[in-house]
């Protein structure tokens, strides 16, 4: 969905922004992402890989030290010349990409002229940035009533002898916003 999404826009070297790239969520992610490139035809560069090195990116959204270190990387970023640079961002949550756009701006280089930008959760933070985020997450009214139904659920089951378990997948979608356009535009 994310590269099918950028590649309709004529983007062919997409980087990935994404903190401890090794483990849990983040690595599935970035698994996904380079099989999504490949089936695209698009080759894989480990150079466009923005790492920050911190195991829990959630914390970013609330600023201080760890926003500060994308800020940063994203003014490294865009003062490197555009032929040596990805046209697009995978954020592998909206805070970092939040963050990202910030310093982007900073330093002049524009959302989405410069660079798109597209990010996973679906959290306020895409909706509100400066450059509301294109997003693939779940929608948050969507979720709020999965849990609302599996605690009613668990709740009858939990009277009875067999504890209550059930698996659910529900399909991510795209929410189209305004940090992703075509190359060069």
């Amino acid at each position: 969905l994310t590269v099918h999404h950028l590649t309709e826009f004529d983007h062919r070297r997409i980087g990935i922004l994404g903190s401890d790239l090794q483990t849990g969520d983040t690595a599935r992610k970035v698994a996904a992402l380079q099989v999504e490139m490949q089936s695209q035809g698009l080759a894989f560069n480990p150079a466009d890989i923005l790492h920050l090195g911190f195991p829990r990116p959630e914390r970013v959204s609330q600023g201080g030290p760890m926003a500060s270190k994308v800020f940063e990387l994203a003014r490294e970023f865009a003062r490197r010349p555009r032929n040596d640079r990805p046209s697009a961002i995978v954020s592998i949550y909206d805070g970092l990409a939040y963050w990202f756009v910030i310093g982007l701006i900073s330093v002049g280089c524009r959302v989405p002229e410069d660079v798109s930008i597209i990010t996973y959760n679906e959290t306020v933070l895409a909706q509100t940035s400066i450059v509301p985020l294109t997003t693939i997450g779940i929608a948050p009214e969507i979720m709020s009533k999965q849990i609302v139904e599996l605690a009613l659920e668990g709740l009858a089951a939990a009277e009875g002898p067999n504890r209550f378990v059930k698996h659910i997948e529900i399909e991510p979608r795209l929410a189209i916003r305004a940090s992703v356009d075509r190359v060069g535009r």
